[in-house]
């Protein structure tokens, strides 16, 4: 009986590690994703900031004077 309980024992130990180690490698993933994924939008959001920046220097006129 003792050798039956151990055995239930160490299932359910194993199965509550590979479901743990599941969840953990699915949260990287998706971290991961995520990550890469606002890195692109900010890079985005820099490149238009930028360009028109850029534009905004070039259509101001300088003054002039006679």
């Amino acid at each position: 009986m003792e050798l039956k309980t151990l055995w239930l024992g160490l299932v359910l130990a194993f199965t509550t590690t590979m479901v743990g180690l599941t969840v953990g490698v699915t949260a990287f993933v998706l971290y991961t994703i995520r990550s890469r994924w606002l890195e692109g939008d900010l890079e985005m959001l820099t490149l238009v900031m930028e360009s028109r920046s850029a534009q905004a220097l070039k259509d101001q006129s300088p003054e002039v004077r006679p």
